[in-house]
């Protein structure tokens, strides 16, 4: 019963699960005189039960919702939720559990930074590297490449997970504003190295985070990994370096085969460009090396 005489409350019937349930609460005034959302929604909060099977109501506007029945009577449903798996509280933010963040492929239609533009003589043509901005899709050997290219986008696959690192924060450490800034860059590549590999090689693929207490979470790090390829070759074009956050592709033009008496086409240049952004790791709370960074 309410504070007020004239008010009564019933709970139930309850439904859910072990780690969360719905509470119905019905509220009414026995005069049928008006009832207030604000004091139909004080009774309900001052006479709700502390706990449903270790389960604790829940503190967001989203945990209550209400239905007004009539001027003198509403009706509730409160939920309740295991405290200890689904929220964690610190001292500037109500952290709840996050699902697992992948990183997804990209399209793009032309190149985040140019790398180089290579020739046959082995030398970086710096003076055409503007022209070759768009990424091909095929060879048009008859219209310029700065034209004919730029509406169309190529799709761009992240790498395998190929390694996996589990960290615990404590949850005093955990805030909505470092969980976004991990999410926000799943997906890049190492401006530096880490971990070890160097810059353009490592990919952040998966973040997953959970609180497995009040106490601490588990952060789970997904990164692959490509070794950059270094001084090779496509047909008689050396190519100094290709990461793996990077896109080559050749040029064509017609070439007189002189023994064979045909035209084929032969590469006269190679366009290297980065196609996955680049982000600084250690925005994970986890050094160059794996570790935790201190706080300061």
């Amino acid at each position: 019963m309410a504070d007020d005489p004239d008010i009564r409350i019933r709970f139930g019937p309850i439904k859910g699960t072990a780690e969360e349930c719905a509470l119905p609460a019905s509220v009414w005034r026995i005069s049928a005189a008006t009832l207030t959302e604000t004091d139909a929604f004080a009774a309900l909060t001052a006479n709700l039960p502390t706990t449903i099977l270790n389960l604790k109501p829940g503190t967001e506007p989203k945990d209550f919702e209400i239905t007004e029945r009539s001027k003198s009577a509403y009706q509730f449903v409160v939920t309740y939720r295991d405290d200890e798996v689904n929220t964690t509280k610190s001292s500037t933010n109500t952290v709840t559990r996050r699902a697992a963040t992948l990183a997804k492929s990209i399209r793009r239609y032309e190149f985040d930074e140019s790398v180089g533009v290579y020739d046959d003589g082995s030398g970086t043509n710096k003076a055409t590297a503007g022209n070759y901005a768009y990424i091909r899709l095929k060879i048009d050997a008859n219209t310029p490449d700065s034209h004919y290219y730029r509406n169309h986008a190529r799709t761009f696959e992240p790498l395998p997970e190929t390694q996996q690192i589990l960290w615990y924060p404590p949850a005093t450490r955990v805030t909505k504003t470092l969980l976004d800034a991990i999410e926000d860059i799943v997906g890049a590549f190492n401006d530096d190295t880490y971990l070890g590999r160097p810059a353009g090689s490592l990919q952040l693929v998966r973040f997953e985070a959970a609180p497995r207490s009040t106490a601490d979470w588990e952060f789970a790090f997904g990164y692959g990994y490509r070794k950059p390829r270094t001084n090779f070759y496509s047909g008689d074009i050396k190519i100094p370096i290709v990461r793996a956050c990077d896109y080559y592709y050749t040029v064509d033009q017609p070439h007189w085969d002189s023994v064979k008496k045909i035209l084929q086409p032969k590469s006269k240049l190679a366009v290297a460009g980065r196609v996955w952004p680049l982000e600084d790791l250690t925005a994970t709370g986890l050094s160059k090396f794996g570790a935790p960074i201190p706080v300061t």
